[in-house]
Order: structure tokens, then sequence, then C-alpha cells
């Protein structure tokens, strides 16, 4: 009988140890559904709330093009304008929107330095490749960088493999560094491109300011940078006085845009006279005819969403022209 008590004790014990351990197992099996299931519910709700985001992000966008187009049917754009309003915000339902535009126009297209230039011709600097030199230089880059910037940046862009200088570089030069790469030899598509450009011994100095300052842009054209004196700011004066050819120095530059109308000028004829003299070439003063508008085509659309601790951002370019309809060109989404 004693023997057959500590058996059946025994069993007992060990059907109690078992049912112990299914337990433990259990709960914690419960608890990885339990955070499977949060973890789902945080995709869902993460999903949704991008493409909430989207909607709101793309709404935000349609709006910015319907003020563009109605300053495209005015005879000058100016910041005086709706669409230059900076940073607009609007509410929405667990965050905010935040708008603004900025004129493409008012900073220097670097594609742009092309312009007047066939790859391949020894023939020296165009009137565009001085203007940006004059510009990296008033803008802190040392005139040695700025030439061999100015030639990488043509050897960048053009489709021919010989180096515009002796500062110049090819696929050939890329291909003998130690991550060996090609020369895009195609225009650029944002200024970031730029930062893939580097020498044998590592990356060039004053490009990665090159790329972020505000009077450098990108357009997807080869076309003359031109610049509208109407949207200029007053921390664009070195932008202005670069186009010059330093025959007006930035704070003669910086005065001529705080004595600019208020809704700008109707035509470029009265920021000439208002001017006066000025020591230009003739050819210089016949690209800057060409060069100085009061009309901006090209415009940068940024919208951003805060929607539950989380920003989502949209960054379009767009064209217009009186008469023709708005095309965006490109959109950039992030987070």
């Amino acid at each position: 009988m004693n023997g057959a008590a500590k058996h059946n004790r025994n069993q007992q014990g060990a059907a109690l140890i078992f049912a112990l351990l299914l337990t433990l197992l259990l709960t914690g099996l419960l608890g990885l559904s339990m955070q499977l299931v949060d973890l789902q519910i945080y995709q869902l709700q993460r999903g949704q709330n991008q493409a909430q985001a989207r909607q709101y992000l793309l709404g935000g966008e349609a709006l910015a093009r319907q003020l563009l187009m109605r300053q495209s049917k005015q005879s000058s754009t100016h910041l005086n304008q709706l669409w230059a309003r900076e940073d607009t915000i609007l509410p929405i339902e667990g965050g905010q929107l935040k708008g603004s535009i900025r004129d493409l126009q008012s900073c220097f297209n670097l594609n742009g330095v092309l312009f007047g230039y066939s790859a391949g011709q020894q023939q020296g600097r165009t009137l565009v490749m001085q203007q940006l030199l004059a510009l990296m230089s008033l803008n802190g880059i040392g005139s040695q960088q700025a030439d061999i910037l100015l030639a990488r940046l043509v050897d960048w862009l053009d489709a021919d493999t010989t180096p515009f200088d002796r500062y110049g570089a090819e696929s050939p030069d890329y291909l003998r560094a130690s991550e060996p790469f090609q020369s895009a030899d195609q225009l650029l598509l944002e200024p970031g491109e730029l930062l893939q450009i580097t020498t044998l011994d590592g990356p060039l100095t004053g490009l990665a300011k090159l790329v972020s300052l505000r009077p450098f842009c990108v357009l997807p054209t080869r076309d003359l940078p031109v610049i509208n004196l109407n949207t200029l700011k007053e921390e664009d004066a070195p932008l202005l006085s670069a186009l010059f050819f330093y025959q007006i120095n930035s704070q003669q530059a910086l005065e001529l845009i705080q004595q600019r109308p208020v809704n700008g000028y109707e035509n470029s004829d009265q920021f000439w006279q208002q001017l006066g003299t000025v020591a230009l070439s003739s050819s210089q003063r016949t690209l800057l005819k060409q060069q100085l508008r009061t009309r901006s085509s090209w415009f940068e659309i940024n919208i951003a969403v805060e929607l539950d601790n989380q920003l989502y951002r949209l960054q379009s370019q767009a064209r217009i022209a009186p008469g023709r309809p708005l095309q965006l060109y490109s959109r950039r989404y992030g987070s």
C-alpha cells in the first residue's frame, strides 16, 4: 500500500509539473501572440497613416498648383503674390500641413553652365562659367577649388570623354579611384548627385557647399540660367553681384533689391534704369539682357504633413507658362 501511494504521489507530482510547464508555455505563446497582434495593429495603423498622409500631401500640392496658375495670369512674378507666402500652415485631424513654394529662377541652375559651351572644343570659359566662378567665390569657395569644381561639373554634364581642362575628369579618371565609377555625362536631376564626384585623394573640398547653398539649384535644362529680378531676396545679393561679373558689389546688389518696388518691376527695363551706368562689355550686357527677367516659369513645391508624430514630405518641380497648363516634372517623397 505504501509503495502504491508513493507511486500515485509521484504521478500527481509529475502531472502538476507538466501542468505548470504547459501553463507557462501557453502564457508565453499568448504573450507572443499579443505582441504579434500589437505589431500587426501598429503596421496597419502606420500604413493607414502613410496612405492618409499621401492624400494630404497631394492635396497640398494641388493647392500650390492653383496658386501658381493664378500668378501665371499676371504680367510679372513677384514676392507680394500669394504663392510666395512662406510656410503656410493648415490644421488637419491629428496634425498639421505645412507648405511653401520656391521660385527656381531666383537661383543659379547648375545644368545651365553648359549654355554656350560646345563639348570637346577648347574654347575657354564662357560668360556663364565666369558667373558661376564668381558666385562660388562670393559664397566662400576658394579660387582654385572653384576652378576644380567648375571643370568637374562641366565634365560630369557633357557627353564627351575629353577633360574640360587640367582640372577636369572623365570616366577613365574615375575608374582609377579606389571605388571606381563612371561620369554621368548627362544633366543633373538634383544637386546631391554631385556628391559622387571625388578625386583620387578623396572628396572635393567645397562640393558640399556647392550642393547645399541657396544660390545653387538644378533645372532639367541646359538653357541660359534665367534669374527673376522680382523674386531675389536680400540674402541673394551675392547672386546678383556674381551675375554682373563683380561690376556691382554685394552691398550695391543688396541696395538694388531693397529699393525694388513692392510689387516688383513690370519689366526689366525698369531695373536697368534704376541700375544706372555699369562698366560691362557688350557681350556681358547682351547676356544679362537675356538673363534678367521679371516673370518665372520654374518652381519647387514643398509640402510637409505631420500626422501622429510622424513627418511626411513631398517635393515637386513644376513649370508653368502664360496660357499653358502647369507641368509637373518630378515628385520626391520622404519621411
